[in-house]
């Protein structure tokens, strides 16, 4: 058999870059991303020299060194993210207008989903490092459309064994949605007709948050104070007091609209940099428009990688406001993706310094505990009756298991397998222990059944003992269940395990409780905190964080499992309770300045 000596490959193969390439066909292997009907004729007929990509991420890189933990321990996406717009801004023919709109294209080139052809940044890095790894000896083509990245791909990527080649497209697919998504703005004003009214009095602070997971009344609970709050969001919402920034705007926004078109549509050489200028100064506007109305001081958002949060940011800025950012889960280190440097204050509970980057807004990071720290007390009463449940039906040990989530695909990110193993070891023991209880909380339970496949039945297995309980309910407009809390959990357990380490919100949330709180990490990860040989808190076999289970089950495990009290301050030095009222405290400080 002839030896393939080159590779191309194509995130969505056309039938014209496929014709230019048959030369020499049979030393070509081709490889496509989304099947189409090009890619299923051109299958039929060339089917041993063209096929869909085929891998397992978990299994790409060399031993234990994964392809997709090296990108997220090395921040790669920050680090492209960044490199790029120092490379645009240094070549380009214009300077940045507003430094605010280097942090909207921040937000948005490292979170878009098709920003290089059908890739994300992300997709894009797996894509070559995988292939760049598997085919090392070998010749590399890449297929893109063309996108704002080409020049900078090709200087920082491109060499004598990897090139990539930038094709046309008729119609830019990219530029023709983003645009139509204007639409979505322009319409609003005739619909606005029909909807509730603006509250007259002033307001000078405005929040945006999670309100499936913070309730204004909670979150805020001194009425007088809430009162002085605009409490939006960026779709309807059936809270009579929480309104969709968009119902506010009005006919005037078709004016600015075209003004800001014939402004700025040519003003780079780039049209694509045009696109995101024009939409950042479209989104701006409306925001302004209601802050001026309102005569808003302070501006905060716990949504701090969400792209409408940067207009948001740059219209309070604008009018010499102040910006506060917040977060409600935990990562060990801030990327240049959750793009802090965008507010002037922002309230953290993870442990790193951080160091500000060019174009930074930031004065100062404060640290008021974990910001969900108000729900613990509602969560201890209901605990109680979860654990005496699971007590009375014969459980002396009982464990928490919170399931990160995950999706099918295993091209981009792990897969189901390892969490679905995770839960078959689990399930098993607890069936076969009569003495251990288990209690499930997935992160995405509305698609668990889904997810698990035919472990699901080991699930059913493990509930008919009641000594298994599984929070299966899920919000209406969601896959996932705020309700139900790590906490709860964590307070009717004598043991979490979080399955994985590089997000651990729920995790620390145990922690928190002072419960012994596990990470199982299934990305073999080497640069967390929670590796350090003086802890006990990270597990990679699940034989062998059975066996310190069994231990700890009958009081021999050591007093370091899954012990975090010589840390624990480093997130959270309060721990009473009172994170909402600090943060509070300081939006009233600030609309005094």
């Amino acid at each position: 058999m002839l030896q393939k000596k080159e590779i191309l490959f194509f995130d969505n193969i056309n039938l014209f870059s496929f014709i230019i390439n048959l030369k020499n066909i049979k030393k070509k292997q081709f490889f496509f991303l989304k099947e189409n009907l090009t890619s299923k004729i051109l299958t039929f007929f060339f089917k041993d020299h063209l096929s869909q990509i085929k891998w397992n991420l978990l299994e790409q890189g060399v031993g234990k060194n994964k392809i997709i933990t090296s990108i997220i321990e090395n921040q790669e996406v920050g680090r492209f993210v960044r490199e790029y717009l120092a490379f645009f801004f240094r070549t380009s023919n214009k300077k940045i207008l507003d430094k605010d709109f280097y942090h909207y294209l921040i937000n948005f080139i490292s979170f878009d989903q098709n920003i290089i052809g059908s890739f994300s940044v992300q997709k894009f890095l797996i894509s070559y490092f995988v292939k760049k790894n598997h085919y090392s000896n070998k010749k590399i083509n890449f297929f893109f459309e063309k996108n704002i990245f080409e020049k900078y791909i090709k200087n920082n990527y491109q060499n004598k064994k990897i090139k990539f080649i930038f094709y046309y497209q008729f119609l830019n697919i990219f530029l023709f949605t983003r645009y139509l998504g204007f639409l979505k703005i322009l319409y609003y004003p005739i619909k606005n007709f029909f909807v509730k009214k603006l509250p007259l009095s002033s307001k000078p602070i405005c929040v945006i948050d999670s309100y499936e997971m913070n309730n204004p009344n909670e979150f805020f609970s001194e009425k007088k104070f809430r009162d002085k709050i605009l409490f939006i969001d960026v779709k309807d919402n059936d809270k009579k007091n929480i309104f969709n920034i968009y119902r506010l705007i009005n006919f005037s926004i078709y004016s600015f609209f075209f003004k800001t078109v014939f402004k700025y549509i040519f003003y780079y050489k780039n049209i694509f940099m045009n696109f995101f200028l024009i939409r950042f100064t479209l989104e701006k506007e409306v925001f302004s428009s209601i802050f001026k109305k309102k005569n808003v001081k302070v501006f905060a958002s716990t949504s701090i990688t969400a792209l409408h949060n940067v207009p948001a940011v740059a219209a309070i800025h604008s009018y010499k406001g102040t910006s506060v950012g917040y977060f409600t889960s935990f990562v060990e280190r801030f990327t240049t993706y959750q793009n802090i440097d965008l507010f002037n204050y922002f309230l953290s509970f993870n442990s790193c310094l951080f160091k500000k980057n060019i174009n930074s807004n930031l004065i100062k990071v404060l640290n008021f505990g974990y910001v969900r720290d108000y729900k613990f007390k509602d969560a201890r009463k209901k605990s109680i009756i979860l654990r005496k449940s699971l007590i009375n039906n014969g459980a002396k040990y009982i464990i928490g298991f919170f399931d990160q989530g995950s999706t099918a695909d295993t091209l981009f990110s792990i897969g189901h397998e390892p969490s679905r193993s995770g839960y078959e070891f689990l399930l098993k023991k607890i069936i076969s222990n009569p003495e251990f209880g288990l209690i499930i909380k997935p992160k995405k339970p509305k698609l668990l059944k889904e997810k698990l496949g035919k472990v699901y039945d080991i699930l059913l297995e493990a509930q008919a003992t009641k000594r298994c309980i599984v929070f299966e309910n899920f919000h209406p407009n969601h896959v996932k269940n705020f309700k139900d809390i790590p906490a709860k959990i964590a307070l009717a357990s004598d043991l979490t395990i979080h399955d994985t380490l590089l997000a651990g919100t729920a995790g620390l949330e145990s922690a928190l409780c002072s419960k012994k709180s596990i990470f199982f990490d299934y990305y073999h990860s080497t640069k967390s905190l929670f590796l350090d040989k003086k802890l006990n808190i990270v597990y990679k076999d699940w034989d062998i964080l059975w066996e310190q289970i069994m231990k700890d089950s009958n009081g021999i495990s050591g007093s370091n499992f899954g012990n975090w009290s010589t840390i624990i301050d480093q997130f959270d030095s309060y721990r009473d309770g009172k994170a909402n009222k600090r943060i509070s405290s300081l939006l009233k400080s600030l609309i005094k300045k």
